[in-house]
């Protein structure tokens, strides 16, 4: 695929984890990011999903 490079905080080509802080009970978190290009070759070719969860 085409992967973005040169994003802040990456770990390799087109993924960054960014540190969110550490809470009360010692938890740390992390903002982790997947980053993508298209090349768009016919009309209405692309879609986006939006408010999107896959874990707790």
């Amino acid at each position: 695929g085409l992967h973005q490079t040169g994003i802040p905080d990456e770990i390799q080509p087109g993924l960054n984890a960014r540190f969110m802080g550490i809470d009360e009970k010692a938890i740390i978190s992390y903002l982790v990011s997947a980053y993508f290009s298209v090349a768009v070759l016919v009309p209405d070719a692309l879609g986006i999903l939006e408010d999107v969860e896959i874990g707790h």
